[in-house]
């Protein structure tokens, strides 16, 4: 192939890899705000979840294309790294890389991978879960949502009927798991430093009018987005207040039981922590409780 045929090839390849970045972008802030939805309102956040886990367009369609997306992303990247590597068997031997770019820019390969590999955990905790329930599990989507609160016999930790907030906060009570995510986090944020301003300018979108804007725009999204989500685990990690969910009876009046949902792919079990009364408590207490949460449920 000439040089002008891989010149092409490359400039393909960078704007694949800018269009399936673009892409992750915008699902970034979807998701984001999906997830700051457990910090604001369990209910909204259990309906939302159910939604997204249950409808076909999104399951058959988007989810696919998110993947594929994710996939193209990674796999234009490492490519690109490998050519350039190629082109320059050297390297900057007499370059001073640091005066002619930032370690981000040169690092982004290394900070990409970092991100993959938390995406294999972030998937195995919480999207291969799903799919073992989902595609291989006895009940139907309507009620999988539902399956590990058990409905209404634990109206405290209802909201709804699902069980998604439930699992969010127990996962993030981990705080080996609280930490890794974080760190993923600041990978991502690294990643999105460079990756938000090269996206536009490899699909040609730089001109003296939007360009100071445009960087502008990536310094804000990369610091404020993996912010934002790092606020999410540690609030559900310190426990902070969130509306009704945290209404609780006095210690005194209840007793922790755990409710354990083997999973039929990872095939091991799940553990969901549900509050009730202390069988010893007094019926003047239980009546009390059980007032509260009618009261609560209807607002």
């Amino acid at each position: 192939m000439s040089n002008s045929g891989l010149g092409k090839s490359s400039i393909v390849k960078k704007v694949v890899m800018a269009l399936s970045g673009l892409f992750l972008i915008v699902f970034l802030l979807q998701h984001l705000v999906i997830n700051l939805l457990s910090v604001i309102n369990p209910e909204a956040f259990n309906t939302t979840s159910d939604f997204m886990g249950t409808n076909p367009v999104v399951q058959f369609v988007a989810q696919p294309i998110l993947i594929a997306g994710i996939l193209v992303h990674y796999l234009m990247g490492i490519i690109l790294t490998i050519k350039n590597k190629k082109a320059r068997p050297i390297g900057y031997i007499a370059d001073n890389q640091s005066a002619n770019s930032s370690w981000v820019s040169r690092n982004m390969i290394i900070t990409g991978l970092m991100i993959f590999f938390f995406l294999i955990l972030h998937m195995k905790q919480f999207w291969i879960h799903e799919i073992s329930l989902k595609f291989f599990g006895d009940l139907s989507w309507g009620d999988v949502g539902k399956e590990i609160l058990a409905g209404d016999k634990y109206p405290d930790y209802k909201f709804g009927g699902y069980r998604y907030w439930e699992e969010v906060r127990l996962k993030f009570a981990d705080p080996i798991n609280a930490s890794i995510y974080t760190l993923a986090f600041i990978f991502l944020g690294l990643h999105l430093a460079h990756g938000f301003d090269s996206t536009f300018q490899s699909v040609g979108f730089r001109n003296g009018k939007y360009t100071p804007a445009l960087a502008k725009a990536g310094k804000v999204y990369s610091v404020v987005v993996p912010l934002l989500f790092t606020l999410v685990v540690w609030i559900h990690f310190f426990k902070v207040p969130i509306g009704v969910s945290e209404q609780e009876v006095p210690q005194e009046n209840k007793t922790e039981k755990v409710k354990a949902i083997e999973s039929p792919i990872l095939k091991k079990e799940e553990f969901i922590r549900i509050q009730v009364l202390n069988s010893n408590s007094s019926k003047e207490d239980s009546s009390k409780f059980k007032a509260d949460n009618e009261r609560l449920q209807k607002n």
